[in-house]
């Protein structure tokens, strides 16, 4: 299968993950989690803004470029990408149709072949309602916050020096 995602078993995108769920009393759940991934292109651009990854120290050689058109901000875009991801769920079902949630998560990105990794983190928080109005039914109100990008690192153009973990500015994707 010739995609840009590749395909296959062991040549294309793939993950592997686990969830480990304890019940210490039986209205609370307690789930925590962790992912690993690997995508043959940067499917979360590293949640770099245009501008970011302008600024990204890379020099595409002529096959990267003849990969995306000759533009060298898609070359960064067409390269390989590894996301650890952690994260954590507690359920509490505090009446028999209701349930109050909050859930987070950390994630870890890293170009494979590029010098620059970004971490992410997002949570979210709800009530949720069985059988409303007749049996079957489910509602929820839910907030939270999407993927937001905490921290950058690797090197910028026209410099030699090694950004570890940058705090960014208070700004989403």
């Amino acid at each position: 299968m010739n995609t840009p995602l590749g395909g296959g078993f062991f040549n294309g995108t793939g993950a592997l993950a686990a969830q480990l769920t304890l019940k210490p009393i039986s209205n609370l759940d307690i789930g925590i989690n962790y992912a690993h991934s690997y995508h043959k292109i940067n499917i979360l651009g590293t949640g770099l803004s245009s501008a970011d990854v302008g600024s990204i120290r890379f020099a595409p050689n002529a096959a990267q470029l003849g990969n995306v058109g000759g533009n060298s901000t898609l070359a960064i875009l067409n390269e390989p990408i590894n996301v650890d991801s952690v994260g954590a769920t507690v359920t509490w079902r505090f009446a028999p149709q209701t349930s109050f949630s909050v859930s987070g998560a950390l994630l870890f990105a890293d170009l494979l072949n590029v010098d620059a990794s970004t971490t992410f983190s997002s949570w979210s928080a709800g009530l949720y309602f069985r059988d409303v109005f007749r049996k079957g039914n489910a509602a929820a109100v839910i907030f939270g916050q999407p993927l937001y990008r905490q921290s950058t690192g690797g090197r910028r153009a026209g410099d030699s020096t090694r950004l570890l973990l940058t705090p960014c500015p208070n700004r989403g994707l």
